[in-house]
């Protein structure tokens, strides 16, 4: 049986660690393609967003890489991986839905899709895993945390669509149009999971630890991600929020610290319970 376990969990971990490889090569050409050889149909508003992000999905990709080549703790390696599948999902949906059809459209579906099928495989691993439940000041930090961000955010998109409706929006941008698809990622998944995460880890279940961990990380992929897109409508010679430009930048750089912290603090083994699923 215990054979069976063992045999049951390295063709899990080799599932994901080529399901990684894969996502990171693929991103590697999609961000440097969209860097270098000006794929972009769009206005010098959406392109200069669109590179900006691309920098970081770069850095994004070469993580992924560094993690499926390198051993580390199990428990905090699939936190790491959720969170970063987690930000290719968010962007290449947006780069699919947003901008204007480009040659790399065909790929943007491959990213969503090896994305999706990671998390789903990444998500069979981690509730095989045998975890060690503990109290940590971090841990209650990084839950206030998480419902700061999900309130700040809720407040900002509610605002600007309300703007909208009314005709005057909070942050107005040279397209004119409102951002839709972030509206429905970040109302309709970010903001509710992070919620949830940041309840459960009060309540010191299972879920509350591993989403929280997963959600620091998706908010500080987004917020080096923003930051690097308002670089970008700088450089393109358009204005900037100040307040955005702050915002972002805290985000990423808070989001950082408390995913360091926080995941130095998960007490793990890497004893696999009998429960591993072999799909």
């Amino acid at each position: 049986m215990q054979s069976d376990t063992n045999n049951g969990t390295k063709i899990m971990m080799n599932k994901n660690k080529i399901i990684s490889i894969s996502l990171a090569i693929l991103a590697l050409i999609a961000s440097l393609t969209g860097i270098f050889a000006n794929i972009y149909r769009d206005t010098d508003w959406i392109k200069s967003q669109l590179v900006g992000q691309d920098f970081v999905t770069v850095f994004v990709a070469l993580i992924l890489l560094f993690i499926s080549f390198f051993n580390i703790n199990k428990f905090n390696q699939s936190i790491i991986q959720v969170g970063l599948f987690g930000y290719l999902t968010y962007t290449y949906i947006t780069y699919a839905l947003g901008p204007k059809l480009n040659i790399l459209f065909p790929l943007y579906v491959a990213l969503i899709s090896i994305s999706v099928l990671g998390l789903i495989t990444l998500f069979i691993q981690i509730s095989s895993l045998n975890f060690k439940k503990t109290s940590s000041f971090i841990f209650t930090i990084s839950s206030i945390y998480l419902i700061l961000i999900s309130l700040i955010l809720s407040f900002l998109w509610l605002g600007d669509i309300i703007g909208y409706l009314m005709g005057k929006p909070l942050f107005p941008n040279p397209s004119g149009e409102p951002l839709t698809i972030v509206y429905v990622l970040d109302l309709g998944f970010v903001i509710p999971i992070s919620l949830y995460a940041a309840i459960q880890l009060l309540r010191k279940k299972f879920w509350g630890y591993v989403l929280t961990g997963v959600m620091l990380i998706k908010s500080t992929t987004m917020g080096f991600a923003l930051m690097s897109m308002t670089i970008g409508v700088y450089v393109y010679g358009f204005a900037s929020e100040l307040f955005l430009v702050i915002f972002w930048t805290v985000l990423g750089l808070v989001g950082l610290l408390l995913s360091i912290l926080f995941l130095h603090k998960l007490q793990t083994n890497s004893q696999v319970s009998t429960n591993v699923i072999n799909t």
